[in-house]
């Protein structure tokens, strides 16, 4: 299978064991809906050798204990109307003091707490002017302490100071990719991370223009930046199927839909380097933003084979998903139920050979990766691998380790966890037991 796209040097490392002692917490914190809308929207394999999931180097896993955490405090209500009812909390970010930034779409604003977990202040609200939001879901503390928001629909970013003050938006126009899924800070006052691009619908007869990778973009925010603004630091792997197999219900046709296909995954490290993963194995690419260079890392287990028991049991996942589902979309004819449309895409379905090993990536404060293997059951979360960029191997926590949304400073983690009604709260606390 193709390798990922890129012209700079690459620097391959390997991951030495280190004995250590380390930890888990668990949670319920709900999987993402399989949400699949006609229009796409394209956020963002290789094949290795060996046991499925399994590490080939003899005695090379160490196992670790639980999490230990300190809770501080834990917000969100059931019901009212202050601060603390959150309408959906989407993303979390600390401060470098140690105060939260709690994003709330739902509200269309940002609630900052002190680092005692005390109600400070909100800014933002909704709206299309200087300051206001429409689809803001992340927040970025700045080198320099000021705050990004990413707004994608608006195709800015806005950017306020640490008091919550408004201070200026930035062009980052759809058509050069906009700022999407996880972003972290570079420099004092850059982001860094993967370009969403929006698939245009094309003409009759016609074929949209697709993209050919997955670019990992640099916005450069100061209020004295020259343009251009924002360039390409690393082009991931796109995988794609090929097909002319298309659905047509009530006028309506579009392209055949594939599962499995692995998905780009990435995560910021303090220093303002990009790891990212961008097929099915065991691959992490370390991108530096200021000269392309690239490190990469790489563990011995291979991804799982999809299977017809697979494939059977996604469809009954997505058909119980789409369950009640009474939206409704405007097609040639008319308005179209999506349900019928999903269903027919569900028969047609096709399937990308392999599972990603690889099932989420993150990055702490102190440069640690926390990487989340895949298991052979589609629907249970993995064991956490704790790595560093420089090819350390720190050892693995159990499966079910629930990985912090938020990593703070002196160990400060926040949970985002949502209960039986979908009310958000947000779980803060300090682990205390990581090397």
């Amino acid at each position: 299978m193709p390798d990922a796209l890129t012209p700079p040097p690459r620097r391959r490392r390997s991951l030495r064991s280190e004995a250590l002692r380390s930890a888990s917490l668990r949670s319920a914190r709900p999987s993402p809906l399989l949400a699949l809308l006609v229009a796409g929207l394209l956020a963002v394999a290789g094949c290795a050798d060996g046991t499925p999931g399994a590490d080939l180097e003899s005695g090379d896993v160490v196992q670790l204990d639980s999490l230990e955490v300190e809770t501080l405090y834990r917000v969100g209500e059931l019901d009212g109307t202050g601060w603390e009812a959150f309408g959906r909390v989407s993303g979390v970010e600390f401060m470098a003091d140690g105060s939260l930034l709690i994003v709330d779409p739902g509200q269309s604003h940002v609630v900052v707490l002190d680092p005692d977990g005390e109600f400070v202040r909100t800014f933002g609200r909704q709206g299309q002017g200087p300051g206001e939001f429409q689809s803001v879901q992340r927040a970025v503390v700045l080198g320099s302490g000021e705050i990004a928001l990413p707004d994608m629909s608006q195709a800015r970013v806005h950017v306020f100071g640490p008091d919550g003050t408004y201070r200026r938006s930035v062009s980052t126009p759809h058509a050069e990719g906009v700022p999407g899924g996880r972003i972290g800070a570079h420099g004092e006052s850059g982001i860094v991370g993967a370009k969403a691009t929006i698939i245009m619908s094309a003409g009759p007869g016609q074929t949209p223009d697709l993209p050919d990778t997955r670019p990992i973009g640099f916005w450069e925010l100061g209020p004295d930046a020259p343009e251009p603004r924002n360039r390409v630091i690393h082009e991931a792997w796109l995988p794609r199927m090929e097909t002319t197999q298309t659905v047509t219900v009530g006028g309506f046709s579009v392209g055949a839909m594939t599962a499995f296909l692995p998905s780009l995954r990435s995560a910021s490290l303090p220093d303002g380097r990009v790891a990212l993963a961008d097929s099915t194995t065991y691959r992490i690419q370390i991108v530096d933003p200021v000269d392309g260079a690239v490190d990469v890392l790489e563990r011995p287990h291979a991804p799982w084979p999809v299977t017809e028991a697979d494939e059977g049991d996604h469809r009954r996942y997505m058909e119980e998903e789409d369950s009640g589902n009474q939206i409704q979309i405007m097609g040639p004819g008319g308005p179209i139920d999506a349900s019928e449309l999903m269903r027919a895409r569900l028969e047609n379905m096709m399937f990308w050979p392999e599972r990603a090993i690889i099932q989420s990536l993150d990055a702490d404060r102190d440069g640690r990766l926390w990487v989340r293997r895949s298991t052979r059951n589609l629907r249970e979360e993995g064991p956490v691998d704790l790595l560093r960029a420089d090819g350390s191997y720190l050892g693995t926590l159990p499966a079910g380790t629930t990985i912090p949304d938020a990593f703070g400073p002196d160990g400060l983690a926040a949970w985002i966890e949502r209960d039986e009604f979908d009310v958000s709260y947000v779980h803060v606390g300090r682990i205390t037991n990581l090397p």
